[in-house]
Formats: C-alpha cells, structure tokens, sequence
C-alpha cells in the first residue's frame, strides 16, 4: 500500500502559504517563493508528493490565467468552506436605496473672511410689513318695526272734544268746528259722539251757517240722548229764525218749545223771542 498522501496543511513550512490561499488572494510574491522552493526540491532529488505536485498546477493557473475562479475551484476541492451568508432583503434595500444630499451648511455671517449673505449685506430692502386689519365691528341686531305708542282711544276723543270747546269758547268757531268734524268722522258712534254733536251745531251756528245749524238741531231733537233738552234745542231754532228776519218760523218754534219741559232761563228767553216777533206772550 501506497503511503497516505501528505497534506500541505499540516507542513509548518507552507502554513502561511496555505492559509494565503485559502483567502483566495494569491501574492505573486508567494507563488515565486513557492515555485522557487519546489525547484530546490527538485534540485536535491526530493520527489514532490502528489498533493505539492497538484498545489504547482494550481499555482501556476492562478498566476497564468490571472482569474480567482482557479483558486475558488482548487478551495472547492481540498479544502471546503461553508457558504458565505446571503445579506437579508432589508440590507440590499438599503444598498440600492438613492443616496441623500445633504444640503452645505451655511457658513456663519459672522464668521472672519466670510461674506455675508444677508439681505441688509446684499442691499436688498425688507419686504413691507402687513398692515394690520382694522378689529371687525360687531354686527348689529336687524332694525325692529317701529311700534307706534299705545293710545287710549277714549282720552284721545276727550281731549279733541275739549279743545275744541275751549277754541268755540275763545271765538274760533271755525277752528272748534273743523276739529268737531275729524272727531266724529273718526268715531261716529263713540261714546262723546253726543256732546261732539251738540258743540258741531253750536259752531254752524256761530260760523253763520244757519241751515246747517237748524237742521242739526232737529236731529238732535230726535236723538234720544237729547230728550230731556228738547225744548231747549226748539228755542235755539227759534232764536236762529228770529235773527234772520223769518218770524213766522220762529214763532212756530217758540210754541213748540212751550210745550215741553223749560228751564227758568229758557223760559224767559222763549217768552221775549215770542214778543220780538209781535206774537202774544
């Protein structure tokens, strides 16, 4: 039996040799020292064991072909490793990941032999400042309709009544009937609509209205308001037809106011229209 090939390992001549070689960065420096000392054995007739034969054909491809797949073949083969990592799929990402520009850093304007770049250094003018908006006034609560004031209807016609009275009182007749009128337009069937038609026939009467006057006063001498004053408004009829020089018409009133009920003044005023006008007491 053959003798159990020798490996070049286990030579301390060649373990740095070998370990150069097993990094897979062949020296050319190495080889020539290798190949140098495989001629010396020679030399000295020193037959090269199979393993150092092999070891020189693998040497000089290496250094003849120039490519580290010779070598990567020749690990392969004397000496297995175990298999390089592969790098996780997070660290490939990152290795084709787009490289950052980091933007210079701007050198400090007050920095010695620095120019500075500031506006007021370049000559630039400061952007106006914005001017400040006038505070909003609150809104205002929409305009109410005007609410006319409350009026109480039966002292507005009492106060109309007494000024008309005080206007017929101080000679204004015309005034007072004017005032009389609106009022009982406004309310004929108030509750001062007698007393307004009482002072509207007294103002015809006083503004020479004559017709006018008889004839309210025949109304009011069918109003019943008006009963127990009746004969009264007869003497006033009278008085009004004496006084234009029609003494038949006012005689007949004269009558009629004799019939009825007559205060002592009334009477005595009836008495001397009735003789004015030739008639017998």
């Amino acid at each position: 039996m053959s003798e159990e090939p020798h490996r070049l390992s286990h030579d301390p001549r060649w373990a740095a040799e070998v370990a150069a070689v097993k990094a897979g960065r062949p020296d050319p420096k190495l080889l020539g020292r290798v190949e140098r000392r495989l001629q010396v054995d020679l030399r000295e007739g020193v037959a090269p064991r199979p393993l150092l034969v092999r070891l020189r054909w693998a040497i000089l491809l290496v250094v003849f072909g120039g490519t580290t797949a010779v070598a990567a073949l020749g690990k392969e083969r004397w000496w297995p490793v175990a298999p390089e990592p592969t790098a996780p799929r997070e660290a490939v990402e990152l290795a084709v990941a787009p490289e950052v520009v980091v933007p210079p850093e701007q050198p400090d304007a007050g920095a010695p032999g620095v120019a500075s770049t500031t506006p007021e250094a370049l000559g630039v003018a400061d952007p106006p400042a914005p001017r400040p908006r006038p505070p909003r006034a609150p809104a205002s609560p929409p305009p109410q309709p005007e609410v006319a004031p409350l009026v109480d209807p039966l002292a507005a016609q009492l106060s109309s009544l007494k000024e008309a009275q005080v206007n017929l009182q101080s000679g204004d007749a015309a005034v007072a009937l004017r005032k009389i009128e609106v009022l009982l337009a406004a309310h004929p069937n108030g509750p001062v609509a007698p007393e307004a038609r009482v002072l509207r026939t007294q103002a015809l009467a006083a503004v020479g209205q004559v017709d006018q006057a008889i004839r309210a006063a025949h109304d009011l001498i069918e109003d019943r308001t008006q009963r127990g004053k009746r004969g009264e408004w007869w003497r006033f009829i009278g008085d009004l037809e004496r006084n234009r020089g029609r003494c038949p018409e006012a005689l007949e009133a004269y009558r009629a106011a004799k019939a009825l009920p007559l205060k002592p003044a009334a009477k005595a005023a009836v008495e001397a229209g009735t003789k004015a006008c030739g008639g017998a007491p």
